[in-house]
């Protein structure tokens, strides 16, 4: 292929915007931009915008190879805009797309600021005094790329810095040297009193990237083959909760439930063996590559066929929603795999760590993945267990899942035998 044609789509933001890269056989890439201020018309201006970049650049929409869109975390409404045009014109054009993080976007916008020197930590409004975040630095190996030092998660606005000072020993650990953070986003200007004027900390831009930064983001993931069916993609949501239920509110709870934070200081001592702790200290993140390893150990050790490397890697690429839960000192503790068609969500696997299980974890894993099917608008789970696991069929059943039928020969066997599975399901409200 001599020349490459690519998409951008974003609309998890306020605005709206589509791009077209064109690059040709020696690797120049020129790049056209289209943006929508109004948010309310963000599906009636997508089309008509690619339409107006692609007659500007004399192509017809069969000229387009691959699409790349906001995956998000951002606004609901949005990214799920963004992600049904990538999939309807992928679809449509019998072309593969590849989603792109927001806050990957945002990171990317203060990379040249950074110049390899700083931890940048993308934060991003999520409004309730909330922010989306992310920490980024430069690849080792790959000098024009980042790696993900922290994946996509949702924190109080307030906690930011206390966050990132907890986390900030082990960093320098690996890093073999101090570090300094430079925060992008527009949670800067959202939240001014609690995010900027910090003494030590160095700023960058503060908007929301546009698909231009999107669509040349996915030029080098084109290169290396990383884009994905159109079928397989999906929004990435973030917040696991977004209100309180009538009785927490009879209870006085008011506002947005925060995410579970490390809430230790230099004054303060971690417990020395596995035990209780509050909610608060978990955190629940989006798997990455970086948990697989931790993931692995889980399942192994909790599972009669665990999933492979392969498995979890595979399922990552095709961009099957994944989460882990970690504690204070960002230990893996339990993990969750869901897959969400067209109609259902299916949990693939959840699991939680020797040591820790009966705690809560592995209900607050299954009510995050409930949470998550809901914002993708299903309204329904259903998974597979083994009869002889009594304690996963209770646990389940606590849960108000039902048996809805048998798949005879499911699970593998020692000596080639098999065992059936028990389908269960539940509608959540």
């Amino acid at each position: 292929m001599t020349n490459i044609n690519l998409i951008g789509i974003e609309t998890s933001g306020s605005s709206s915007s589509v791009a077209l890269l064109c690059a040709n056989a020696q690797g120049n890439a020129r790049v056209m931009l289209r943006h929508n201020a109004l948010g309310q018309q963000h599906a009636e201006r997508l089309l008509p915008m690619l339409d107006e970049l692609l007659e500007e650049a004399g192509l017809q929409k069969n000229d387009i190879h691959g699409i790349a869109f906001g995956q998000g975390p951002g606004g609901f409404t949005g990214l799920r805009i963004a992600c049904g045009a990538a999939q309807g014109l992928g679809f449509g054009l019998g072309v593969p797309v590849y989603p792109v993080t927001s806050l990957r976007a945002t990171a990317e916008l203060a990379r040249a600021q950074a110049d390899g020197l700083y931890y940048i930590v993308s934060v991003l409004d999520a409004r309730m005094h909330e922010v989306f975040m992310a920490v980024y630095c430069q690849d080792a190996n790959h000098p024009d790329q980042l790696e993900t030092v922290q994946g996509p998660c949702l924190i109080a606005a307030d906690q930011v810095f206390f966050w990132l000072e907890s986390r900030r020993p082990e960093w320098e650990r690996h890093a073999g040297r101090p570090i300094r953070f430079l925060l992008a986003g527009n949670a800067l200007a959202a939240y001014p009193d609690l995010l900027q004027g910090h003494e030590g900390i160095v700023y960058g831009p503060s908007g929301w990237a546009e698909a231009d930064t999107i669509v040349r983001l996915a030029l080098p993931a084109w290169h290396d083959k990383l884009f994905i069916q159109a079928d397989h993609a999906s929004p990435l949501y973030v917040r696991d909760k977004v209100a309180f239920t009538t009785q927490e509110r009879e209870q006085g709870a008011g506002g947005n439930p925060k995410a579970g934070l490390p809430s230790v200081n230099s004054s303060q001592a971690l417990p020395e063996q596995p035990g209780p702790l509050p909610a608060d200290d978990y955190l629940v993140l989006a798997m990455d590559e970086s948990h697989i390893d931790a993931v692995l150990a889980i399942e192994q050790a909790v599972q009669e066929n665990p999933w492979t490397v392969g498995n979890f890697r595979d399922a990552l690429k095709a961009n099957y929603p994944g989460w882990v839960v970690t504690d204070r000192q960002n230990t893996v503790l339990g993990f969750a795999m869901q897959m969400l068609a067209p109609d259902v969500s299916h949990l693939l696997l959840i699991g939680v760590k020797p040591g820790f299980q009966g705690q809560g974890l592995g209900t607050r894993l299954l009510a995050f993945t409930e949470n998550r099917l809901k914002e993708a608008g299903l309204d329904m789970q259903v998974l597979e267990v083994r009869p002889s696991n009594r304690q996963a069929r209770a646990f389940y059943e606590r849960h108000h899942y039902v048996q809805i039928g048998v798949r005879k020969g499911y699970y593998a066997g020692n000596n080639g035998e098999s065992e059936d599975a028990l389908v269960m399901q539940k509608h959540v409200a």
